[in-house]
C-alpha cells in the first residue's frame, strides 16, 4: 500500500448509509407528528399541530404511481357523457 492511500481520509458514512440515516430520520419525524395530531381540531394550539404536521407531510415524496401526474382532456359536454341529457340536447 502507498503512503498516498493512507493519507486519504475514510468515509465515515457510505451513501447508502446517509440515505437510510435520513429516510429514518423522515420516519421518525412523520411518526411524531402524525401522533402529536390532536383528537378535536377545534381544540386549543391544534391548528398549530395540524399546520406543522402539514409542512412536514407536504415535503414527502409521493409513491408511485402517484409521483408523476398525467392528464387527460376529454372533449365534449360532460353531462352527455355521464348519460344526463342538458336543456340543449332535449330541445334540439
Amino acid at each position: 500500500m502507498e503512503n498516498s492511500d493512507k493519507m486519504k481520509p475514510k468515509a465515515l458514512y457510505t451513501r447508502s448509509t446517509q440515505a437510510a440515516a435520513r429516510t429514518q430520520e423522515t420516519a421518525e419525524a412523520v411518526a411524531m407528528v402524525l401522533a402529536d395530531l390532536p383528537e378535536a381540531d377545534n381544540a386549543a394550539g391544534s391548528v398549530d399541530h395540524m399546520l406543522r404536521a402539514n409542512g412536514i407531510l407536504r415535503n414527502l415524496p409521493w409513491p408511485a404511481p402517484f409521483d408523476s401526474p398525467t392528464h387527460r382532456l376529454h372533449i365534449g359536454d360532460a353531462a352527455i357523457s355521464r348519460g344526463r341529457p342538458t336543456k340543449a340536447s332535449i330541445w334540439s
